[in-house]
C-alpha cells in the first residue's frame, strides 16, 4: 500500500523514541521524509534505516523551540520536496536520564515550558504556510 506515495512528510523529534517510529514505518507507504531532530546524529541514524529499506529521506538538525530554525525547516522541506503534505510534530524537550518520578520540579517546569514551544512554533507560525491544502498536521508530545 502506498497511501503516502510522493507525499512529503516532515517529522520533528524523528531521531529516536516515539518520534523515530513514524519515519521508520512509513517508507513502505512511499513518502519523501524529512527527519528533523535537534540531534543530527540521531536523525541520520533514522535516515540510514529508511534508505536501507529503499525509502527516500533527508535529515535536518533543528531546534523547534527556535523560531528561525522552524522557518528554515519549512523552507528546507519546500526546497527539497516542493512543500509539506504531512507534518508530524513530535519534538519535545526531555531529560533522557531520569524517569518522571525522579525529575525535580524546576527541571519539570523547564521541560514543560520548552516542550510547549516545540509545539506552538511549528504549528502556529510555519505549518499553515507550507502544508498543502489537503495536508495533515499531527501533534504528539514525546515526554515521558
Amino acid at each position: 500500500m502506498e497511501r503516502f506515495k510522493n507525499k512529503s512528510v516532515v517529522v520533528t523529534g524523528g531521531g529516536w523514541g516515539i518520534g523515530g517510529a513514524p519515519p521508520i514505518a512509513l517508507p513502505k507507504e512511499g513518502p519523501r521524509l524529512l527527519v528533523v531532530d535537534i540531534n543530527e546524529a540521531r536523525a541520520e541514524e533514522t535516515v540510514q534505516l529508511i534508505t536501507r529499506s529503499s525509502g527516500v529521506a533527508r535529515t535536518l538538525a533543528v531546534d523547534v523551540s527556535n523560531a528561525d530554525d522552524v522557518a528554515g525547516m519549512f523552507e528546507t522541506a519546500a526546497s527539497l520536496f516542493g512543500g509539506v503534505d504531512v507534518f508530524f510534530s513530535n519534538a519535545a524537550i526531555i531529560d533522557e536520564g531520569a524517569p518522571c518520578a525522579d525529575i525535580s520540579n524546576e527541571l519539570w517546569s523547564r521541560i514543560i515550558a520548552g516542550s510547549s514551544d516545540t509545539i506552538r512554533l511549528p504549528l502556529g507560525s510555519g505549518v499553515a504556510g507550507y502544508v498543502a491544502a489537503t495536508g495533515l498536521a499531527l501533534n504528539l508530545l514525546d515526554a515521558y
